[in-house]
């Protein structure tokens, strides 16, 4: 049996996905296909549009075999730190074969090449990058002027991370290869929907444009299917073809229950955040949030007016927004830099005819595989068990805002049923 581990967000599952999953099934031969997949925050330092579950049975539906949960300290970190997260729980299944990712060059030898530097930092590079940095640059743009002649390669956001997810294979010593495969369709971060596979961007954006204001809500106004959703159906049958037909049913069921989600329905949470701090040192206990960045912060906060407002007034020429982004998320969201990270595997979904697939896991995997919320305390240490309550209370937030934006109950996350296809 060969299995395919694949690192995902799937914000949403778009026919781009599908193609990459049945693109890896065909070059490695795989049987199954796993993801690890952020769950209801991803690695910008946003909320995912759609929660979790449903995100999972999309995937499910489009190619998927299994898919787990990347706990939310590694899936709203660095890059580096994504990455490397989501390797440990692919290595630790004891029956990843290969882990494929899509690319802009399409290759993964020269990644691996860069990879290697980026592992070992020999006195060269090391000597560059802190050269670069002290002329001003953040930190990626620095790496990439440290290795000119594989500056084309780092000015691509899926290279980046497959770079990264090379690196995490050579540090933890993998068996597990890695396979890159050519990004078709829109660019990451293109957001017109002009060629056959759209980014991921241009269908959030697109969904996003009937999502109420989240500083204008009238939750009456928005109570019924029909009120909540005018233009909608409009929209979505102009784009239903990015999507395969079953997920695009998903999409749909999904959105008629509850409302897209965006980081600006996290701006009333987040000034509490900002106003309950006493200092700058307050600040500096949160994951990616530098002495430089919490002084602008406290300096600012009294000229707060939203989520994105915020993190733009605060965009500097050596810190990326991305990295604005995920250092407010985690303050909202109470994720520290002495944050208990040890991973696991929760089961967000699997597909019926896997049943050999998750037997295989059970005999080989060094990690519990968590199929029930309600039994985390039976199957994970200690240290995990901070790790995935730091998951779920996450969950729980964004549970909480997509509910009263939704107008509709609040689902316990220990009570939600993972998908089964």
């Amino acid at each position: 049996m060969k299995t395919v581990g694949l690192i995902t967000e799937y914000n949403p599952f778009h026919s781009g996905h599908a193609y990459h999953i049945k693109k890896a099934k065909e070059l490695t031969g795989a049987d199954y296909a796993v993801a690890v997949m952020s769950g209801d925050f991803v690695q910008r330092g946003t909320p995912a549009l759609l929660e979790k579950h449903a995100r999972a049975r999309m995937a499910l539906l489009g190619g998927a075999d299994l898919v787990l949960e990347l706990p939310v300290s590694y899936a709203t970190a660095s890059a580096e730190m994504f990455a490397y997260g989501s390797i440990l729980i692919l290595n630790s299944l004891g029956v990843i074969d290969t882990v494929c990712f899509g690319c802009e060059c399409g290759d993964a030898e020269p990644l691996m090449e860069i990879a290697g530097i980026f592992a070992s930092e020999p006195d060269w590079y090391r000597e560059a990058l802190q050269k670069n940095m002290k002329k001003g640059f953040s930190f990626p743009a620095a790496r990439a002027a440290a290795l000119p002649d594989f500056s084309e390669i780092l000015n691509r956001p899926n290279n980046i991370l497959g770079i990264e997810y090379c690196k995490a294979l050579l540090r933890s010593k993998s068996q597990i290869k890695p396979l890159g495969i050519k990004r078709k369709g829109n660019a990451y971060h293109e957001t017109s929907l002009n060629d056959s596979f759209a980014s991921a961007s241009a269908l959030r954006e697109k969904l996003l444009e009937n999502s109420p204001p989240c500083d204008k809500y009238c939750f009456s106004q928005w109570s019924s299917k029909s009120a909540r959703f005018p233009q909608l159906g409009r929209n979505l049958d102009a784009i239903s073809w990015y999507f395969p037909e079953k997920v695009f049913e998903v999409l749909k069921n999904s959105l008629s229950e509850s409302d897209t989600m965006s980081e600006n329905d996290f701006s009333e949470i987040l000034v509490y955040r900002l106003m309950m701090a006493r200092s700058t040192e307050d600040l500096c206990q949160y994951a990616d949030m530098s002495e430089d960045l919490a002084a602008r912060i406290f300096k600012n906060r009294n000229n707060f007016r939203s989520f994105s407002q915020f993190a733009d007034l605060l965009k500097t020429r050596e810190v990326t927004r991305t990295r604005i982004n995920r250092a407010l998320l985690h303050l909202i969201l109470n994720i520290k830099k002495d944050s208990v990270t040890v991973p696991y595997a929760r089961v967000l979904g699997f597909r019926k005819d896997a049943a050999p697939l998750l037997n295989s896991i059970k005999q080989n995997a060094d990690m519990p595989l968590l199929t029930k919320c309600a039994d985390y305390q039976k199957f994970l240490t200690v240290n995990q068990q901070s790790c995935f309550l730091e998951s779920t209370n996450a969950s729980m937030i964004f549970e909480a805002l997509c509910a009263q934006k939704s107008n509709r109950p609040i689902k316990n996350e220990f009570t939600k049923p993972i998908a089964i296809v």
